[in-house]
C-alpha cells in the first residue's frame, strides 16, 4: 500500500478540488492528478469523480475516506511524538539551491560543516526551477523565490545586494565612470539570457541613468557568475557583482559607483513545516545563519 498516494488523494479530497490541493501541496496539478490516477489503477477502482468545479467521491471513495481520515490524523499525532523524541543527528540532508549560490556562496562553508558534523550525510543538488520539497525528496531549499504555502516554513537567511565592479586595469584604459549616466560609455558585463532568475533583476547596470524603456547594450553577455568574474579580472569591463559572493574576496577587482547599489535580494532557507524539529535540519540551517552573518561585509574590495 502506498501512504504517500493515500495521502495526497486523501488531502484532495477534503480539499474537493485538484488545483487548490496541488497548491497546498506545493506539486503540480497534473503531478498530483498522475499519483491519484496511479491509486485508482492499484486499487482497481475509481474513488473521485471529476468535475469542472472540482472533484467529488464516489462511492468507493466514500467507503474509505473516513478511515482513511483516521488513520493520518493517528500517524500525525505519532509523527509529532517521534520528532520530539529524535534528537539525534545521524542521517542524509538534502540540500538544493541554484548553481550560483552553490559556487560563490555555499560552497566555501561546505567542508566546514562536514568536519564538525561527519555524522550527517549531506546531498546538494543544483536545481535551476522551483523545487517540488514532497516529490524530490529535498529537506532544505536555498532560494530567493519560493510559492507560499501552508505546507512550508520561509527562514530568511540572507540579502544580497548587487554593485559595479572592474579592474584596475579596466579602469586605467577606459577611465572611472562618475555617474550612471557614464556607464554608456564603458563597455559593461551582463548575465545574458536565463529563464531561471525572472525574478531577479541581474542587469540592472544596463538600464540605471538610461531613458525609460531604454537599455544599453552590453559588451559581453555571458550566464556564468564565476565566468563573468573572471572576464572582470582580464579587463574586459563592468560587471554587476553581488558584493556579499565569497568569489569576490579573491580577487582586486575596484568598486564602481560606490554610491549606487542595485536590487536588493532576499535569500531564504524553505522546507517543509513538518521537518521543522528534524535536529540535523536544525543545525544546518543555524550554521547557515552564522556564516551568513560573517558575510554582511565582504574584504578586501577596493574602492577606487
Amino acid at each position: 500500500m502506498d501512504w504517500d498516494k493515500l495521502k495526497l488523494f486523501y488531502i484532495t479530497a477534503k480539499i474537493g478540488n485538484i488545483s487548490k490541493a496541488a497548491r497546498e501541496l506545493n506539486v503540480t496539478q497534473s503531478a498530483l492528478s498522475r499519483r491519484i490516477s496511479s491509486l485508482e489503477e492499484d486499487l482497481g477502482t475509481q474513488l473521485l469523480n471529476r468535475h469542472l468545479r472540482g472533484v467529488t467521491l464516489t462511492s468507493q471513495g466514500k467507503a474509505i475516506f473516513p478511515e482513511l481520515e483516521k488513520a493520518f490524523n493517528k500517524l500525525e499525532s505519532l509523527n509529532q511524538i517521534i520528532q520530539s523524541m529524535d534528537n539525534t543527528l545521524a542521517g542524509d540532508l538534502r540540500i538544493a539551491s541554484n548553481f550560483g549560490f552553490i559556487d560563490t556562496w555555499l560552497n566555501y562553508y561546505l567542508p566546514d560543516f562536514i568536519k564538525k558534523h561527519a555524522e550527517i550525510r549531506l546531498s546538494v543538488l543544483v536545481k535551476e526551477k522551483i523545487v517540488d520539497l514532497i516529490d524530490e525528496g529535498i529537506d532544505l531549499v536555498i532560494t530567493s523565490f519560493f510559492p507560499d504555502s501552508p505546507l512550508v516554513e520561509k527562514e530568511f537567511l540572507m540579502s544580497w545586494n548587487r554593485c559595479l565592479y572592474a579592474s584596475e586595469g579596466y579602469l586605467k584604459q577606459f577611465g572611472i565612470p562618475k555617474t550612471v549616466q557614464d556607464l554608456s560609455h564603458h563597455r559593461l558585463i551582463s548575465f545574458g539570457e536565463s529563464k531561471s532568475f525572472l525574478h531577479e533583476d541581474r542587469d540592472w547596470h544596463l538600464k540605471i541613468g538610461t531613458e525609460p524603456g531604454e537599455r544599453r547594450e552590453p559588451y559581453l553577455a555571458i550566464n556564468s557568475m564565476r565566468a563573468m568574474l573572471t572576464a572582470a579580472q582580464n579587463d574586459i569591463g563592468i560587471i554587476s557583482f553581488s558584493q556579499e559572493s565569497l568569489l569576490l574576496k579573491d580577487t582586486n577587482l575596484i568598486r564602481v559607483l560606490p554610491e549606487i547599489q542595485g536590487p536588493h535580494i532576499d535569500i531564504f532557507m524553505v522546507y517543509l513545516k513538518q521537518q521543522e524539529s528534524l535536529e540535523r535540519l536544525k543545525i544546518f540551517r543555524n550554521f547557515l545563519k552564522e556564516q551568513a552573518e560573517k558575510t554582511k561585509i565582504t574584504p578586501g574590495i577596493k574602492q577606487p
